[in-house]
């Protein structure tokens, strides 16, 4: 697995316990929307983080929520502190079906927006129906709000956003299950979608399962 040394260019803060760290693109660094690296601060604690950033950007976002010791050591950083990448690895979101459905908890959401700021809104996403279903807490936890409803104008996009502990107009109340996934997917969706998951581990087999049980064809749902 190839290392690269970068360091911090810049540190945005997206909720309380997220952030979003600019890192220097390394040289021969190159990655598909929907990939994964390793990050760390030292040279042992590495974790793995995904990419949030365009793939045809010359920096890379990683958008981080704090959790456990190795994030936490990150929220410490600031500016121009260095930090190691091992990476990229994982899958690459290339859909095969015009009906596309993307299903995140919590940070989960980040492969997501990284192809959606990779793709031409023209001459790639608007051949495609993209259903976004996202699961958080609070309301203050929700990510991207302004520029996912920017693209709700621009392209087929739908959104349903799940929160668990709070209850408020807008917003589905509870966790996403069998049932909640029933009701907000359609029949074609079902039988011809493609599906993307990405959140806590339990959560993506979890859901998995359900559209098991619902009756997706197993081939057509990826986890991250």
């Amino acid at each position: 697995m190839i290392e690269f040394s970068s360091e911090i260019l810049d540190i945005l803060d997206e909720a309380k316990f997220v952030k979003t760290y600019t890192v220097k693109k390394p040289d021969n660094f190159n990655f598909k929307a929907g990939q994964h690296c390793l990050i760390a601060t030292d040279a042992t604690s590495f974790r793995p983080i995904t990419i949030s950033s365009s793939d045809n950007d010359n920096k890379i976002d990683f958008t981080i929520k704090k959790n456990g010791n190795t994030t936490s050591s990150i929220f410490e950083l600031n500016k121009g502190h260095p930090i190691k990448i091992r990476g990229p690895m994982g899958r690459a979101i290339n859909p095969e079906s015009k009906q596309v459905i993307f299903i995140s908890g919590g940070t989960g959401i980040t492969p997501f927006i990284s192809y959606f700021r990779s793709k031409d809104k023209v001459l790639d996403l608007s051949k495609l129906e993209f259903k976004l279903i996202t699961s958080y807490q609070n309301k203050n936890d929700y990510l991207y709000k302004t520029e996912l409803k920017e693209l709700t104008s621009q392209i087929n996009l739908k959104i349903i956003n799940f929160l668990s502990k709070e209850e408020l107009d807008g917003f589905e109340f509870g966790r996403i299950n069998m049932d909640k996934l029933k009701n907000n997917l359609t029949k074609s969706e079902i039988n011809s979608g493609e599906f993307y998951i990405c959140g806590p581990p339990a959560m993506v087999k979890d859901i998995k399962n359900n559209l098991l049980e619902l009756g997706v064809n197993e081939d057509t749902i990826k986890g991250y």
